[in-house]
């Protein structure tokens, strides 16, 4: 099975109560510039079947590692907060990496439930702190939120 590579983390998550004022306040302490914020809306699929949720999100510009921003939204896996809330990795082999995590006691939490969006996975740690494997192929993407693409 393919390992999971610290090298490969590309960001840290971090769920807050209101984007705007955390990019504010951690835009001034760490001197990062955020581009415009995202909104997706999105089927996921957990444990307890599959719910909707819309998020808005930023990457920072500096990195990697970038800092991610995620506005909390109650009742979902982002309803936590303040606080690192995952690590982001890419991975070459999702369905491999995500058995791996599992296989080690952190099965997956959450992950799109739309047919070609596959792309991610969430394992919650025992300890508390999730994993985010993000399949590589998705490294382009990034470069759009960051206005780069």
């Amino acid at each position: 099975m393919t390992p999971i590579d610290w090298n490969d983390v590309y960001h840290v998550g971090i769920v807050v109560p209101e984007l705007e004022t955390a990019m504010a306040e951690l835009g001034a302490a760490l001197s990062l510039t955020w581009p415009t914020p995202q909104i997706r809306r999105r089927t996921f699929r957990g444990p307890d079947g599959t719910f909707e949720a819309e998020l808005r999100f930023v990457y920072s510009v500096e990195g990697p590692p970038h800092l991610e921003l995620i506005e909390q939204v109650p009742g979902t896996p982002w309803e936590t907060g303040p606080g690192i809330h995952h690590v982001g990795v890419w991975v070459d082999h999702l369905a491999e990496a995500a058995a791996r995590l599992t296989d080690r006691g952190a099965p997956v939490e959450v992950t799109y439930d739309t047919p070609g969006l596959q792309s991610f996975t969430y394992h919650r740690l025992p300890g508390g702190l999730r994993v985010e494997l993000v399949d590589r192929t998705r490294r382009t993407g990034i470069e759009t939120w960051l206005g780069r693409g």
